[in-house]
């Protein structure tokens, strides 16, 4: 079990390797320390707008540095661990291997999201297509599992307009605001 475990970390370390050229840190750590400079002088919130753009880049750029950083230092620390530990340490430190890919998985996945407007936040509209009180039960919960969506992502959601009938949801509009939102809600679209 050791041994595959040290093969799995190999492999995600090799990705992380090709993958932290295109990550660009260091510039993101400089950009980092701009933003946070800025937000240190007296006159920051004198532009309320271009306070708030700047403050949500800063908490977004300082979440992503963080999160690869969690991931470097597991990588470097997880292969120590796994060949000092014992069988019986082995099944744990396989829950942290997991949670580790699945993390890693995560973030790869968030650094495609290089468009004009990915880091930006989304209107969702949700509209009753045919089919009656089905589709209006069915509008009621797509909103909620976008809503839960968002909630385990940590974004905040206002609900612009909601219209009901006796049976369920006609229509819905959220705004959702939280790093990445727009990139990753743009694909949803259809009708059912």
């Amino acid at each position: 079990m050791q041994k595959e475990l040290l093969e799995r970390l190999k492999n995600m370390n090799e990705r992380f390797t090709s993958l932290k050229k295109n990550l660009n840190l260091d510039e993101k750590r400089i950009q980092l320390t701009k933003f946070q400079d800025q937000m240190q002088k007296i006159d920051f919130w004198n532009n309320q707008k271009q306070a708030q753009q700047i403050s949500q880049q800063a908490s977004s750029l300082e979440g992503f540095l963080n999160n690869w950083a969690s991931i470097q230092s597991a990588l470097l620390d997880l292969p120590e661990l796994i060949t000092g530990a014992s069988e019986s340490d082995a099944a744990l430190l396989e829950e942290e291997v997991l949670h580790l890919e699945k993390k890693f998985e995560e973030n790869e996945s968030e650094t495609l999201l290089s468009g004009e407007h990915d880091q930006g936040n989304a209107i969702v509209s949700l509209h009753v297509g045919n089919g009656g009180q089905d589709a209006e039960d069915f509008t009621q919960i797509l909103e909620r599992m976008y809503l839960r969506f968002c909630e385990g992502k940590g974004w905040k959601v206002q609900i612009l307009d909601e219209s009901f009938s006796d049976v369920g949801l006609k229509s819905a509009t959220l705004e959702i605001t939280g790093s990445l939102s727009y990139g990753l809600l743009k694909g949803e679209h259809g009708v059912h």
